[in-house]
């Protein structure tokens, strides 16, 4: 992910809890193009989790929340924008 990019977050798991297989099998149930990222590796999102985040990065925080609707999800707590970098 570009520095400056938007990124939408779907899910994400404690790392304490759930190993990076446990993510990546539970984001199979996530409708769209995904992929598992280490937060504590990806600045710009909360350290400790495993991310499941949107394929596609985005220009401006307005443009990744019209993304949502790609997921079945509007942009709230189940879906959400962090700007990488």
């Amino acid at each position: 992910m570009p520095s400056g990019t938007w990124i939408l977050v779907l899910e994400s798991y404690p790392k304490g809890r759930y190993s990076a297989d446990d993510a990546r099998a539970k984001e199979r149930g996530v409708p769209g193009p995904t992929t598992v990222v280490d937060s504590s590796l990806t600045p710009g999102l909360r350290p400790g989790y495993w991310a499941v985040v949107s394929d596609e990065w985005f220009s401006t925080k307005p443009e990744a929340n019209r993304a949502c609707g790609v997921f079945g999800r509007s942009a709230s707590g189940a879906c959400y924008a962090r700007l990488v970098g």
